[in-house]
């Protein structure tokens, strides 16, 4: 039995088995690539609601939809003018395996940081409070240990999340119009 996983498309909710999962947010990545800079919200929307609904026909009876549910509604949408889809495992939004990064990506959380969101964008990317995160470098700048030149070094290398796509990569979330609407 694949790990499954529940996401919203277009206000109604889907469980997807997590290969079905991958390939829907690397579609919609591809396709929000593939768009002009012209009315790129508003597409996405139509893209949105046209896969919700051709999928929420196909479940069915089913309890999750499966990577063939999902291939074949993308075949059925298609792409803008002159893209071609393309699935490609990303193990950088995904490891796959339900392990513990579950598809998210490193970046530094302004929003819910003190100083520079090193420690936020680490405690969301490992899963944990960023408050233990804190501490651990306060401890180790306090007895010595190099815990402020790392944070330093964290600060100059990890990315910050700025745009809703990057904050939906930093959750591990399906780049949708949904997701993304939540993190403007």
């Amino acid at each position: 039995m694949e790990r499954t996983v529940s996401a919203s498309l277009n206000g109604r909710n889907f469980i997807f088995e997590d290969s079905a999962y991958r390939v829907l947010n690397s579609y919609m990545r591809q396709y929000r690539a593939a768009l002009g800079q012209n009315d790129k919200d508003n597409e996405m929307k139509a893209v949105e609601v046209t896969v919700a609904q051709l999928l929420g026909a196909k479940i069915g009876s089913s309890s999750a939809i499966d990577r063939n549910m999902v291939m074949e509604t993308i075949d059925r949408v298609g792409m803008p003018a002159g893209a071609k889809f393309e699935y490609r495992e990303d193990s950088r939004l995904n490891n796959g395996n339900g392990g513990l990064f579950n598809g998210r990506k490193l970046y530094r959380s302004i929003r819910g940081g003190m100083v520079a969101g090193v420690c936020s964008g680490l405690g969301i990317f490992l899963g944990i409070d960023p408050w233990l995160i804190r501490i651990i470098f306060i401890l180790a700048a306090v007895f010595g240990l190099s815990g402020f030149w790392i944070y330093m070094l964290l600060w100059i290398v990890i990315p910050c999340a700025r745009t809703p796509e990057e904050r939906c990569n930093q959750y591990g979330y399906v780049q949708t119009d949904d997701n993304i609407r939540k993190f403007r």
